[in-house]
């Protein structure tokens, strides 16, 4: 049901597709589990819309045929994946995000999926535990 849920996350995404190539983001996390986290993200086809996921574990998800992004493979698994928030990519393709990690998010992974033709997506970080 959360795997459904990502994907509808993904499909309000949708932009115009652009016929540049996407680049592959750079994703870092700093902080503390539980407690305040900095994301930040670097090497992201600018002013795009983007997600991040997240998911209890590292995995092979394939993002379904027929979705925005479809056939993207991620770093991710299914246990737990679920899209965390939309953004934009920001105009030069970088920028970061605050927030506050709850213990059942430590030791988790993120991930970026950036909406592009074709959608690109990031390393993968852990949560620190």
């Amino acid at each position: 049901m959360r795997t459904f849920l990502v994907l509808i996350g993904l499909v309000a995404l949708a932009g115009a597709a652009s016929v540049a190539s996407a680049q592959d983001p750079v994703l870092s996390v700093e902080g503390t589990c539980p407690g305040q986290l900095r994301v930040a993200w670097e090497g992201a086809e600018p002013n795009r819309a983007a997600a991040l996921l997240f998911s209890r574990v590292r995995g092979a998800y394939t993002i379904a045929g027929g979705a925005v992004c479809g056939g993207t493979m991620l770093g991710l698994g299914t246990e737990g994946l679920r899209l965390h928030r939309r953004f934009d990519s920001g105009p030069e393709g970088a920028g970061e995000m605050d927030g506050t990690a709850v213990p059942a998010s430590c030791g988790g992974y993120l991930q970026i999926v950036v909406i592009g033709s074709p959608c690109s997506t990031s390393n993968v970080v852990q949560i620190p535990k």
